[in-house]
Parts: structure tokens; C-alpha cells; sequence
């Protein structure tokens, strides 16, 4: 949901403010405890109008920078929030706690005593901005129920957006978040599909589709299934119609599919079922995208067709009208 959405949610003195600190990230993640009065308009907000301006504030904010994998943010502003509270100890603690939550600590591992919440943070932000290298980083992670396991996610999402391949490399196969990291990988580049043949994420709608819908030819890399199934097969030769040569089954049989594909890239009609290569709807498409070079793979007849030869004879160079 876009952030604004959220805006709504929140109501009279408090509006103008958090539409603010949405607009300039920054200013939500500024503290002012020294301030005893907020002017807005020709109303004075007092202090307790104030904090409830904060907290509203930092409950949309952490929630957005959690949205979006962002560590560091989610720290600065429960820091931030923990030093305008810095009167109630009890409140800090549980804005500690939300942060930890927020950074997907496992705080169950704690079983045996309640933990001091800020110390848990503390730790919990220094693994997910990266701070935990080496033998702690594996440590870590050969524990599945420590308390710091989840959070070794914000570690791997940054490794991925540096590099997508380097990244899902890192990435155990049994480790908990494992698709949602697979998505993000695919996201920043499809090509990493090729390299999850291991794993069952090549027969994974989701997954798959995000791949050829930036790169139609990652189809090859799916599943017999899914190369089979239509609305994958037809998202990927919309982006590229050279994926029809990687559909299965009735597919390239498909009068839409292969329309779709042929739009996109004249010569796909080499793929194409025989009857369709005859379908003058086609390969009057065909032709449009790709002149001669698509024209060639049309049945015998449509070849000869002297309104399909015209369209192909307008069509120089590649420089044709789609």
C-alpha cells in the first residue's frame, strides 16, 4: 500500500505533521524532547499532543522502513523514539521490543529469561546492518533458533541488491525467509532463476513469473509445469516472443499466446503450431513485426499471398509499424 494510504488513518492536529515527516523521511527521525510547545496553524500543541504526534509518526515510518527492508532506518527510529520517551523507562523497553520484532528477532530463544529489550536491539542492529561478518555471520546461522537468526535476513537482502548472484549464493536453502529472498533476487535480476534448479522455486508461480516478466526467455528455466501453464507462458513472450520456442503442451498452439508472441517478435512464427503458421491473423502480425524474415516461416500458401507479400515488403530493415 503506498504510504500515503496510511495518512488517512490519522486525524485532526496530528495530520499536517505526519504528512510532513512522510514527505522528509529525515524529519521523522529527528528527536525533540526540549520542545514544550508545536505551533501549528493558530493552535498551540501542548506536550502531550506532541509525543502523540511522534508516535504516530514512528508507527508509520518503522512500518514503511520494514516494508522495505531497511535496517538501519528501523534502527535510527527506535532510537530516536526511545530518547523522546526518555522519561519512561517502561515505554522504552517496549519500543525496543517492537524494534526487535521489527528486525525479526526470535524472541521465544529467550525462553529460559526475560530479556533486557534494548540490549537485544542493540545486538539485533548491529547483525543487520552488517557488522556480523566471518564466524558469527555463520555461527548465526547454523542455529536455527538462536535469537538472531531471522534477523541475518536484512544482511542477505543487502548482499543481494549489491549482487543478485553473489548474493543468493549466501542464501541456505532450508533458511527460513528462502522465497521471500528468492522474489527479492529475482526482482534484481532474473537471470538468478537459472541458478535455483536445486531447489523447487523453478515450479514456483510467483517466483517464475517475476522472472519473465523482466525476461521473457527465463522461461527455459521453469518448470516442464509451469512451462505449460498459460498465463506464465503468455506473460513471458509479451515481454519477449522469442520464450515461445520454450512453451510446452498446446501452448504454441494457442492462438493468443502465439499473437502475443509474433506482436512482440515477428520471427516466433518458427515456433508456431502448423495451423497457425496458415492463420492469416497471425502471420499478417508476424509480418507487420518482422517483414520477410517472419513471412518465411508461414505456410506455403501465405507465402504467395500477394496482401501478406505487400505488408512484408513495407517492412525494411526492421523498421516496421507495430
Amino acid at each position: 500500500m503506498h504510504m500515503f494510504g496510511r495518512v488517512q488513518r490519522v486525524t485532526g492536529l496530528h495530520n499536517k505533521c505526519v504528512v510532513v515527516c512522510l514527505q522528509y523521511p529525515s524529519v521523522a527521525t529527528m528527536a525533540l524532547p526540549n520542545l514544550s510547545t508545536l505551533e501549528l496553524g493558530t493552535k498551540s500543541a501542548k506536550v502531550g499532543d506532541l509525543l502523540d504526534v511522534f508516535d504516530s509518526v514512528f508507527d508509520l515510518t518503522i512500518q514503511i522502513a520494514a516494508e522495505s527492508n531497511d535496517a538501519k532506518t528501523i534502527c535510527k527510529l527506535v532510537h530516536k523514539q526511545v530518547s523522546t520517551h526518555k522519561h519512561n523507562p517502561a515505554y522504552r523497553e517496549q519500543i525496543y521490543k517492537r524494534g526487535c520484532e521489527f528486525l525479526r528477532v526470535n524472541l521465544d530463544a529467550f525462553w529460559y529469561a526475560k530479556p533486557t529489550y534494548n540490549t537485544v536491539f542493540y545486538d539485533a542492529c548491529r547483525i543487520a546492518t552488517g557488522l556480523a561478518r566471518g564466524l558469527e555471520f555463520k555461527n548465526i546461522l547454523a542455529y536455527k533458533e538462536g535469537p538472531f537468526y531471522g534477523t541475518v535476513f536484512f544482511v542477505l537482502i543487502d548482499e543481494i541488491k549489491q549482487d543478485a548472484k553473489y548474493g543468493w549464493y549466501l542464501v541456505p536453502e532450508d533458511y527460513l525467509y528462502f522465497r521471500e529472498l528468492a522474489i527479492v533476487a529475482i526482482k534484481q535480476n532474473p537471470h538468478v532463476l537459472k541458478f535455483m534448479r536445486a531447489s523447487t522455486l523453478q515450479n514456483d508461480r510467483e517466483v517464475v513469473l517475476a522472472a519473465v516478466r523482466q525476461d521473457g526467455k527465463m522461461l527455459e528455466w521453469a518448470s516442464d509445469e509451469l512451462r505449460k501453464d498459460f498465463d506464465v507462458v503468455l506473460a513471458a513472450v509479451k515481454q519477449n516472443g522469442e520464450a515461445l520456442q520454450f512453451a510446452l503442451g498446446e501452448l504454441r498452439s494457442n492462438r493468443s499466446v502465439v499473437l502475443a508472441a509474433v506482436k512482440e517478435y515477428g520471427e516466433a512464427l518458427e515456433w508456431a503450431s502448423e495451423p497457425l503458421k496458415a492463420d492469416r491473423e497471425v502471420v499478417r502480425a508476424a509480418a507487420e513485426q518482422a517483414g520477410h524474415a517472419a513471412l518465411e516461416f508461414a505456410s506455403a500458401d501465405l507465402r504467395r499471398d500477394e496482401s501478406m507479400l505487400l505488408i512484408a515488403a513495407q517492412c525494411v530493415n526492421y523498421d516496421c509499424g507495430n
